[in-house]
Formats: C-alpha cells, sequence, structure tokens
C-alpha cells in the first residue's frame, strides 16, 4: 500500500530522514530521525477527505489547541497555499520533527507577524505500547511538587547514575569540607548543627546552590560560630534549607554543605580560604542540590508547580505577538491503527528547557539561579545536580541530562548535537588537559622570553572566552566578587593539579596566550560605569560590569607586540585565583596616535579615532564616552616585582580615571593582524594620570603609564563606509614599551 504524500505515515527512512547538512550528529543517529514539511492547506485536505487516518489525528490535534472564539487555523488557511497562482512566499507549512523514541513535534513555520500558534509534542505514556516509532514515551509532570515524589525521582536517578555511568563515579572523591552540617537521620532522632571536620575525614555529603537574595538568608559569624556548633534550631532555618535537609534524609544522606553556614561569611580569612576550596567542595559532592526556581531562601520548594511558565526567551520583543502563558493541558486522542487495534496518543505543549540547556542569564527569570554568577561554577563542578526548577524536577551530571517530563534529552542531544553545558565542559576539560601537556613540552623547547605569532593553547583560550562571555552577563550582589565567584574554574582551568608548571593566572585572563585575551570587548554596547572599588586592571574584562564577547576570528590573527612582564597580585594569599590589588601588563609593539571622535558618529555601537594623517578608524568603547568616569582606590607602588607580590603597597591613592571627551588625546597599540586589511585588533589607551602610581614594578620602571579605554576589533570595520582600512591606519608607527594597568 503507498505511503500517504503528507505524512508519509510517519514512517522513517530516507525519504523523512535529515540530510547531513541539516544536523552535525553522526550516520547512526541522522538515520533515526524524522522531518517533513507540507503546507498547511495539504494536511487539512488530507484529513477531511477520510484518505489517510493520520493526517486526520494531526488535524484533530491541532483544532483541539486552536482558538475556540478567534481561530488561528482559519486565519492561516486563507493565506494562498504554495499550488495557487497567487502563491508568495508567505505560504504556511506545518513542520513534523523527531527522533525515533522520543516525542514527535508539530510546530508551524514562519508564521506571519502578530499571529501565535503553539509549538506542540505528541507522545505516548511510559507504559503504554505504540504503533508509531516516531513517537516516543514522555511523562506527564505532576501539578504540585511533595517530599515523596521528590526524593522518589531522585533516588531513582542517583541509582541509574551509580550503576551505569562509571565516569560519574570515577570522578569523585568523599573527602568532606572544612565545615559541614550534621543533620543526623530525621528531625525526631538528631538535632542539626555545624561540624569542623577533621583532616581527611570521608563521608558522602550533598552541596546547596541556591540564591542568597536580599532577605532571608540564616549565616555563621565570629559570634554565632560556638552557638551553630552547638545546635541549629528547625524554626530559624530559612524554608529552602528546611525542604533541602528533608530531601538529604530522604536520600539516607548524613552532612549538608550550605554555603552561608559552613563559611564564616565575616571573617575575610576564613572566607578566602573557603573560596579557594570551592571547586573541590562541588567536585567532591554525592550530589549537588541546585534550588533553580526560587529567588532567595524564604520560598519552599514543595508547592504547586508553575506549569504555565514559559522561556524567558519567548517574551522578548520579536515583532511578534507576545507569547501567552503555556497551555498546561495533556489532550488524549485514541487512534485506530491499520489492522484494527487501538491505541492512544497524548498531545501537549512542551515544557521550557531552553534556559537551562542554553542560560541566556543577562535577561533570565525563568530560573533564577542561572542569573547569579557564583552559581555558573557550582553547576560545572558538581558531578551530579538535582535541579529543582518551578515547573519539574531535573537531573544533570556529566554522562545525561533527563527531567520529569521525559523530553530535554531530545533538546539537548539528539537534534540540536549541542551537549549539555556540564557535558561540554567536561568534554573541554579533557581536551585542555591534553593540550597543556603538549604546549608544556612546546614550550620548554622555547628561549626564555620568546614570544608566540600564534596561541600556544588555542583551545584552552577559546574555551575560557566562551566562558567568560557567559559569565560577565551574570549577577553579582558585590561587584569585588567578581573574580572570586569564577576562581574555582580558573584553578580548574590552571591545570595546577595536572601538571608541574601550571598556566599564570592574570586577573581574569592567562599569561601564555595574553595578546589574544587581551582583544575582549563590550556586547551589545551595554555601558556601566567602572566599580567604585578597585576589582581589576582596565586590561581585564573583571573591571567592568557589561557583559564581554571574543570574536572568534581572532584565534586565526598573529600577535603583533611581545609582553614582556606581566603580574597581578592576589589580595590574600589563601586564593591566588580571586581578588587582586594590583596588576600591570608590559607590552611592546607599533603604537599610533590618534585623537577621539564622538559627534561625528552614527553608530552607538562604536567611537571613532582620526590619526595624525587624518585617516579615521572606528573602535568599541569599554565605557560611554559622554560619561564623566569615577574615582576608585587602587594599591600599587612597589619598584621590584618581589615587592609587588609580597603584599600591599605602603600608599593606597585615590585614583580618577582619564575623562573620554572629544579630542581627547589616545594611544593604540596594535595586538593582532588578521589575514585581510581590516582585520586588526588594538587596544585604545589613554594615558594614566601621573598620580596613579610610582611607577611600573622592574625593569620596565620608566615605561609610560596607560589605561584601556577600548578596542579596535574588525566587528567595528561594519560601521565603516569609506575610511581607510584598520592596518593602513596603522601604516608609519613606531614600536614602543608600555605599561597598562
Amino acid at each position: 500500500m503507498a505511503l500517504c504524500n503528507v505524512c508519509h505515515d510517519l514512517q522513517v527512512d530516507s525519504t523523512t530522514n535529515l540530510t547531513t547538512e541539516e544536523t552535525s550528529q553522526p550516520e547512526s543517529y541522522r538515520l533515526r530521525t524524522f522531518s517533513i514539511s507540507e503546507s498547511l492547506q495539504d494536511w487539512r485536505q488530507s484529513a477531511e477527505s477520510g484518505g489517510c487516518a493520520i493526517c486526520r489525528l494531526i488535524w484533530q490535534v491541532l483544532s483541539r489547541f486552536d482558538d475556540d472564539k478567534d481561530s488561528v487555523l482559519d486565519k492561516l488557511l486563507r493565506i494562498p497555499p504554495p499550488s495557487s497562482s497567487t502563491c508568495s512566499d508567505d505560504s504556511i507549512y506545518l513542520e513534523l520533527s523527531g527522533f525515533i523514541g522520543h516525542p514527535l513535534l508539530l510546530q508551524f513555520v514562519d508564521l506571519p507577524n502578530e499571529t501565535y500558534f503553539p509549538t506542540l509534542e505528541l507522545f505516548c505514556r511510559d507504559d503504554t505500547s505504540n504503533c508509531f516509532q516516531i513517537i516516543g514515551a514522555a511523562s506527564e509532570v505532576a501539578s504540585d511538587l511533595d517530599l515523596s515524589l521528590c526524593t522518589r525521582l531522585a533516588s531513582k536517578w542517583l541509582q541509574d547514575c551509580q550503576l551505569k555511568h562509571p565516569r560519574c563515579a570515577a570522578q569523585r572523591s568523599s573527602t568532606l569540607p572544612t565545615r559541614v552540617l550534621d543533620i543526623g537521620e530525621s528531625l525526631t532522632t538528631a538535632s542539626i548543627r555545624l561540624l569542623e571536620t577533621g583532616p581527611s575525614q570521608n563521608a558522602e555529603y550533598v552541596a546547596l546552590s541556591y540564591c542568597w537574595g536580599k532577605t532571608g538568608n540564616i549565616t555563621t559569624t565570629r559570634s554565632t560560630l560556638i552557638e551553630r556548633k552547638k545546635d541549629i534550631a528547625w524554626g530559624i532555618l530559612p524554608k529552602s534549607f528546611q525542604d533541602a535537609i528533608e530531601v538529604v534524609w530522604g536520600l539516607g544522606i548524613r552532612y549538608l554543605w550550605i554555603d552561608a553556614l559552613c563559611i564564616i561569611q565575616d571573617d575575610v580569612a576564613d572566607w578566602e580560604s573557603e573560596s579557594a576550596k570551592m571547586a573541590d567542595v562541588y567536585e567532591n559532592a554525592f550530589l549537588t542540590i541546585s534550588m533553580d526556581g526560587a529567588r532567595d531562601p524564604t520560598q519552599h520548594i514543595f508547592a504547586a508547580r508553575q506549569s504555565d511558565m514559559i522561556s524567558t526567551a519567548d517574551t522578548l520583543n520579536t515583532g511578534r505577538t507576545a507569547r501567552p502563558a503555556r497551555n498546561v493541558a495533556v489532550e488524549r486522542f485514541p487512534f485506530t491503527g491499520k489492522a484494527g487495534e487501538t491505541y492512544v496518543v497524548y498531545a501537549r505543549e512542551p515544557l521550557t528547557h531552553s534556559d537551562i540547556i542554553s542560560p541566556r542569564s543577562y535577561y533570565d527569570v525563568t530560573y533564577p539561579l542561572m542569573s547569579r554568577a557564583w552559581t555558573l561554577q557550582e553547576r560545572l563542578l558538581s558531578g551530579r545536580i538535582l535541579h529543582i526548577t518551578a515547573a519539574e524536577l531535573i537531573w544533570e551530571c556529566t554522562t545525561t541530562l533527563c527531567c520529569e517530563c521525559g523530553t530535554i534529552s531530545r533538546e539537548s542531544t539528539y537534534l540540536s548535537g549541542n551537549p549539555s553545558p556540564k557535558i561540554a565542559y567536561d568534554i573541554a576539560m579533557q581536551n585542555i588537559i591534553e593540550e597543556g601537556r603538549n604546549a608544556l613540552h612546546v614550550k620548554a623547547q622555547q628561549q626564555p622570553k620568546q614570544s608566540n605569532e600564534e596561541p600556544l593553547t588555542p583551545k584552552t583560550t577559546r574555551e575560557w572566552t566562551l566562558l567568560i562571555g557567559g559569565y560577565s552577563n551574570r549577577a553579582l550582589t558585590y561587584e569585588n566578587d567578581k573574580l572570586p565567584a569564577i576562581s574555582a574554574l580558573a584553578r580548574r582551568f590552571s591545570l595546577t593539579d595536572e601538571l608541574p608548571i601550571p598556566r599564570t593566572y592574570l586577573a581574569g585572563l592567562w599569561l601564555e596566550d595574553l595578546p589574544w585575551l587581551l582583544c575582549w570587548r563590550v556586547f551589545q554596547r551595554r555601558f556601566e560605569k567602572r566599580s567604585e572599588t578597585y576589582c581589576a586592571p582596565t586590561w581585564s574584562w573583571a573591571s567592568i560590569s557589561t557583559p564581554v564577547i571574543w570574536d572568534k576570528e581572532i584565534f586565526e590573527a598573529k600577535a603583533c607586540i611581545e609582553v614582556l612582564d606581566a603580574g597581578a597580585a592576589p589580595f590574600g594569599q589563601a586564593n591566588v585565583f580571586g581578588r587582586v590589588k594590583g596588576a600591570y601588563a608590559v607590552l611592546r609593539g607599533p603604537v599610533q596616535r590618534a585623537v577621539l571622535e564622538v559627534a561625528d558618529v552614527r553608530h552607538t555601537a562604536v567611537s571613532a579615532l582620526r590619526n595624525i594623517r587624518g585617516e579615521r578608524v572606528f573602535f568599541v568603547p569599554d565605557l560611554n564616552p559622554t560619561v564623566q568616569h569615577y574615582a576608585r582606590d587602587i594599591s600599587f607602588g612597589p619598584q621590584t616585582q618581589a615587592e609587588f607580590h609580597s603584599g600591599p603597597s605602603s600608599t593606597s591613592r585615590r585614583v580618577i580615571s582619564p575623562t573620554l571627551r572629544e579630542g581627547g588625546e589616545i594611544a593604540c597599540l596594535w595586538l593582532l593582524q588578521g589575514d585581510t586589511e581590516d582585520k586588526a585588533y588594538a587596544l585604545v589607551l589613554v594615558p594614566a594620570l601621573d598620580d596613579a602610581n610610582a611607577g611600573c614594578p622592574g625593569k620596565h620602571s620608566n615605561a609610560a603609564m596607560f589605561e584601556r579605554v577600548g578596542l579596535i576589533t574588525a566587528m567595528s570595520r561594519v560601521y565603516q563606509q569609506n575610511d581607510v582600512p584598520a592596518r593602513r591606519w596603522f601604516a608609519g608607527t613606531e614600536m614602543e614599551t608600555v605599561c597598562i594597568i
């Protein structure tokens, strides 16, 4: 019997598989994919003619989710189909796509503006057989989350991970952190207290990842430490902490780590020491419970689900009608097969997963925890995570990603070809370790101070730029936490525990490939002022509160500069990857002098520079050129490198950053050159004030002192019209040595 020429009887074969151009998955996966797209009129005609039961099922599903009062389908059917003589590019197509074993997606392609129709998914229940191999099983999500459901699912996922994921088990140590909460076995049999552990004391423990919020948290301080070690009354614990403890009891684990209670919050030395151990805390945890849906600890996680939640990505202004809340209904459709057998197919709007697979932190409100800076490293370093979101439970480990509704793996791997953030990080770290060992061998063959025209560790540098690009979008309560909140990941990237000579960390960048890492630029001109307290040197992305990115083309460019010297003095000795009290970079390369032009630039993303020949080039400023800068404190002054790293300067001066103004004098240090004339990257610098410091540390104390204010990048070339290419703009420059702070 011939197949229906519209739905193809939902058969998975070479005519319905994705092509090699449409998916990056291996061939074995591609052959299990399904994708068809036909005009809406063809679907209706096939359904109403009585000839195809499957097309009739698809039309019934669409009709059930259509608006009864103002039918969207009727409006779409009035748009001429492709076969019409009045056909235009506005024809409406319905696409069915899926992967064997997963629910089948129904979605319209290129709906007109001001028109919305939900994407739908067809699935069968876990315990129901199905006549369509392309309509896989999924689960319905309970309308309320309670302790029983949470512990049952968590225990199942945990058991599967322990039995089926050898990599997850191999990565974890069981050494307890400095302090943990001893919660006993239940509230009726034991009190809760803060336990200070002994050296190398081993036991399984759970770590908590949550939003501190603005109110409702409980902490350990120097004045409450003794009291916390004796007893922590149940009634003073925030609701989220109480719920987390009950889950840990349900899993049969005795110890819980919560940063607010296990770090002495008003003890700087303890905070520095414990923040330096953050990588070990989360990596060694048996499980991390992530309170993704709670804005602060006062919220109960055992409550009614927000099943109508949609992704914040869908709420952005895209020129279409604002998406309504998700329809939580699960509709049932009986279906009779060709042999007369009866099946049931279910349809619903898919739950939101995009924000947990690819968090869009700078505007994300779907999962509040994803918008916080500290929680990025908590997520990536944890071996296993139970995500408790407002809509469902999600499990994430270094092997898999699964969810309560049963569809997240389709989004994260099968069709898109993209692994989850945790799996991507794990793969990246394997590559970084291998590259680091190779780079160590190359470095050993080089002469001292020899500079590289190409990145020494391109994979590592690229991964770091991607990591920081996402991290810089995240929010911090305290500005000076910008480096500490990423310090655990920095420690892992340094390969301190892998190589005899680790990488050199410089206030958020790495010495090994510094010319390329200096090429960050602000993202989407979201200008904010620099911190009023010193966080990092101006050449570091950590010096500003604006999201940053690196152009991917920089890794194909060659360095034009030599790094003569660079250093960063850590704020304390406990965490060398944390806060810094001063930093410098001494670079030698081509320098072009110019003046700033603001008024005659039509594009808000860039400003202009005019060199001594009158030629103009555009650049991306770090800060708004029309805004007066702030004052900040900076400790800097020792004349030798040894003194610089030994401790704070004896003097601390008040330094006012130079103001970007029309006609202001600028120095441009040419960093990288790409394969064409217009692909040049250069730091835009202004002289530091005379009293900024007593000179650059070490033997380059006479070098001219500068601060960074922007970047000339290949991207800024798109705004230019008749101006000269960047390489020509730099013609005639002389080599200079500069010290940037």
